[in-house]
């Protein structure tokens, strides 16, 4: 089954279901921050603050 294309003009997978077989998370992050959102839309985000013990 097919559920979308890739479009080479704006190079970008163009889905037409809005109920593909499984659900996918991105992703983004740095040394502080981690934020996880999936496709249906729910997600989490993390900060951690950095605390030197001298």
């Amino acid at each position: 089954m097919k559920y979308g294309f890739f479009d080479d003009s704006s190079q970008e997978y163009v889905i037409h279901t809005l109920h593909p077989p499984y659900t996918w998370i991105n992703y983004l992050g740095s040394e502080r921050f981690l934020g996880l959102i999936s496709n249906p839309g729910g997600g989490y985000a993390f900060y951690r603050m950095l605390v030197c013990a001298v």
